[in-house]
């Protein structure tokens, strides 16, 4: 639960560093005054809306913002960088992450609001913060010795349809059975509103549970008697209550990992085997430095850095300063 409520909040900072950003530019362009929204009639200007996400979130933007100024500078005095073919490799591998997840990297970049410029620039710190504690060759031997981790389980990719009743759900796979389209009639007929718009996609799900967990039927039927193309009878449906059919669209065999396949998964994970090393440098670059705070409002973050004593947390596999590979939308 803790761990949970971390993750939200560094959620929402991110967010107000976004949102605090967007408001700078639009003021250094001369939009203050430009009406953002109306509600009945009476106007919301960007000036005002700068104003309160700086209330809301003006400290937190400054100290991550301190925090990645502080990472850079010590990357610099220790010669390190990271190469262009690790932050493309690191796109890509996150490009192929969302994809198998049922999203787009560029979805995902419109929900942060950024640009793959943007993104690559978070990458780069993040990538270069890392060479602080291990080196490519560490990862390597971390891999060699946890191989079997990164092997994938057979998995499929369908689709899903759910209705209230084991008769509706009959019903639809007739129709889908006698020619019409199931991702139509999902839209149209689907009560599961996580699926619905997309035509019942749902991402790739892994293969059935192992001996002694809870059975599930539709998974089950996808990997032990589906065949490309079968759309199924109806099971019985926790969530939403009621009944589903499933129509196999793909099957993924089991896979061997090999290192230049999980590379980057391999590198958050050394990475949060570091993560007490990281946060013990942030502190003591944070107890060392010439930190002149020139807003009143944010002075205090002066002291908070003068008091600290054991390092902040801070999320496995992303340095501080630095948003997550994979943010919740």
């Amino acid at each position: 639960m803790g761990d949970n409520k971390q993750a939200m909040q560094r959620r929402r900072s991110w967010l107000a560093i976004v949102l605090l950003g967007l408001a700078v530019s639009l003021t250094a362009s001369g939009c203050a005054r430009r009406v953002v929204a109306r509600v009945n009639g009476q106007a919301i200007t960007q000036d005002e809306l700068n104003r309160r996400l700086e209330a809301q979130g003006g400290q937190i933007v400054l100290d991550s913002l301190i925090t990645r100024a502080l990472i850079d500078q010590e990357c610099r005095k220790r010669g390190v960088k990271e190469s262009p073919e690790e932050v493309d490799g690191l796109v890509s591998y996150i490009s192929k992450q969302r994809k198998e997840g049922g999203s787009t990297l560029e979805e995902m970049l419109k929900q942060r609001g950024q640009t793959l410029d943007d993104l690559k620039d978070d990458l780069r710190a993040q990538i270069a913060f890392s060479r602080l504690f291990f080196a490519a060759k560490d990862e390597q031997k971390f891999f060699k010795e946890h191989v079997r981790n990164y092997d994938t389980a057979s998995r499929a990719d369908f689709l899903k349809l759910v209705t209230k009743t084991k008769a509706e759900a009959e019903a639809a796979r007739a129709r889908i059975l006698g020619g019409e389209d199931f991702a139509t009639l999902a839209r149209q007929l689907s009560i599961d509103e996580m699926t619905k718009t997309e035509g019942g996609k749902t991402g790739l799900t892994d293969s059935p549970p192992m001996a002694g967990m809870p059975d599930d039927p539709a998974k089950t039927w996808l990997f032990q008697k589906a065949k490309v193309g079968d759309v199924s009878e109806p099971f019985a449906s926790d969530y939403p209550a009621g009944w589903q059919i499933v129509k196999l669209v793909e099957r993924i065999p089991a896979k061997v990992a090999k290192y230049a396949d999980v590379r980057w998964r391999v590198w958050a994970d050394v990475m949060s085997t570091k993560a007490a090393e990281a946060d013990a440098l942030i502190t003591k670059l944070k107890k060392k430095a010439k930190l002149e705070i020139l807003r009143t409002r944010y002075r205090p973050l002066i002291e908070e850095y003068k008091k600290l004593e054991t390092p902040p947390p801070t999320m496995p596999g992303a340095p501080p300063g630095a948003p997550p590979l994979t943010p919740g939308p």
